[in-house]
């Protein structure tokens, strides 16, 4: 039974068409998307493939002009429905050159549940019948119970995203931003706590390093430190909760395991640098596997692993993860939002998580699908963006000085961001917590890769801003505003 299905370049689909001199997948420059989308001409019709329909199906489309300017009575697009002989005209959508951007419509389909359809989508003429010019650009067809509509959607443009995600991250670990994370993965950061080794009379619960009091106003930078960092370490000393101590959970872990080796998991490792540094930090055997789609990266990530640790790497596509073994504790550092099926991954991490096992997830993000801004935090922070001088708001990849805050949807290109905004409430399914700490509803788009160099700490002016930025979110965020980094623990239901 196929009861759902989305447009891309991958999927099946039979296409009435009159012959076309240019390719039929187009970006059209004048449309605020990144990922090219079908061409229809008046004339031409699409077709797709039988679909189940349940009483929930929903049909949601994209679509908008291919061409910047259309005739002047416009065009539609009739969508149909082909059951047992019978075409059901499910709704006429008009184009004209007025519609300066990219259309949405939403159609319910209960009316016509247990039947199966041959969807349809028609261009046709504008009113006077003109069909000069008249070219629509299908940028989104998804069909799905209504439940299951992002997760169709996600699945779509699987190779292009697939593509620009093995480009992204070939290169982002050698970013200068992560050189921190290098050195604590190899032992070699002055700053870190010596290691805690656990012996028979260990006392885990003082493991956790004393909070230091400092007035937020009075705060200076660390040797060496950036504004991403700053900023970070300002933010998390003005929230009055503080984030989980993973080092003194794994010295607990170790301590109840007396002497017999921790089984972790770490999926969506990278070049695993976070984990590597977390497992420095107590000695105390680890059988640790790695799991990853990148098995260059994996390689790396052995080279950091102390020796206190046992290695294995897990080559696969973790959307259809297969796993073997039980785990004491399962670490993800900010890898989920890459992920599509999320139901599937959460519950066989629950069928191999101990059931005193515990799932840690470290600096993942869980904001809107793409990582957007939601509209009052998208509204708030590009206020802001846009009082900064100049010279904070020179973007580090085009040179230039942004006039306002992007806020592109990456997870039309990538899987950015993929499913960010479902992450919390599909885990909350197969996993109950047990310690969440979450902020971040914008700060970190000042000070993330396109802008934090722009931060000169020595300079007054550019601190005395950044810590103003600081305050900004902090209040924000505790009037209601949507955080987006989430550090978190949790317990497997059962």
């Amino acid at each position: 039974m196929v009861t759902s299905f989305a447009l891309s370049p991958e999927s099946e689909f039979v296409l009435r068409e009159i012959p076309l001199a240019v390719h039929r997948w187009l970006l059209p420059d004048h449309l605020t998307i990144m990922r090219p989308a079908l061409t229809l001409r008046t004339g031409e019709r699409i077709e797709f493939l039988p679909i189940d329909i349940q009483p929930t199906t929903v049909l949601e489309l994209r679509f908008g002009r291919a061409l910047s300017k259309i005739s002047n009575d416009g065009m539609t697009l009739s969508v149909t429905a082909l059951t047992a002989g019978t075409e059901h005209h499910l709704a006429v959508l008009p184009l004209t050159n007025d519609d300066d951007d990219v259309r949405f419509a939403r159609l319910g389909l209960g009316h016509l549940s247990g039947r199966s359809i041959h969807l349809a989508i028609t261009a046709g003429p504008g009113f006077s019948g003109d069909p000069e010019s008249d070219w629509a650009s299908l940028v989104d067809v998804t069909v799905a119970p209504a439940a299951e509509l992002s997760l169709a959607a996600a699945r779509a443009y699987a190779d292009l995203r697939r593509a620009n995600e093995i480009a992204h991250f070939s290169t982002s670990y050698d970013h200068t931003l992560y050189k921190e994370r290098d050195r604590r993965a190899k032992g070699q950061d002055h700053l870190s706590p010596p290691a805690t080794t656990i012996g028979p009379h260990a006392d885990a619960t003082s493991l956790a390093p004393a909070p230091v009091q400092v007035s937020f106003l009075d705060m200076e930078p660390l040797p060496n430190e950036d504004a991403f960092k700053f900023g970070s370490r300002l933010l998390q000393e003005m929230l009055a909760v503080k984030p989980p101590s993973f080092e003194a959970r794994l010295a607990q872990k170790a301590q109840a395991a007396h002497g017999q080796p921790l089984r972790v998991l770490s999926i969506c490792s990278g070049t695993a640098q976070v984990e590597a540094a977390l497992l420095r930090s107590v000695i105390t055997p680890v059988h640790l596997t790695l799991a990853d789609i990148n098995a260059d990266l994996l390689a790396r990530a052995l080279s950091y692993m102390p020796a206190h640790v046992s290695t294995m790497s897990l080559v696969q596509d973790l959307n259809g993860m297969k796993l073997s073994q039980p785990y004491d504790i399962v670490i993800c550092v900010s890898g989920i939002h890459h992920l599509v099926e999320l139901e599937h991954i959460w519950r066989t991490l629950h069928d191999h998580t101990k059931r005193d096992g515990e799932l840690w997830l470290i600096g993942e993000q869980v904001g809107p699908k793409g990582n957007c801004l939601a509209e009052p935090e998208y509204r708030v922070a590009n206020e802001l963006f846009c009082a900064l001088p100049d010279h904070l708001r020179r973007n580090s990849v085009t040179g230039e000085v942004d006039q306002s805050l992007s806020n592109k949807d990456l997870s039309e290109t990538t899987f950015e961001g993929i499913r960010s905004d479902e992450i919390e409430t599909s885990l909350s399914r197969f996993f109950l917590p047990i310690e969440v700490y979450k902020r971040n509803c914008f700060l970190w788009r000042f000070i993330d890769l396109i802008y934090y160099q722009n931060y000169n700490l020595s300079d007054p002016d550019d601190k005395q801003l950044l810590k103003l930025l600081v305050q900004a979110e902090y209040a924000h965020h505790i009037s209601g505003g949507w955080a987006t980094e989430l550090h978190g623990v949790y317990r497997p239901i059962y």
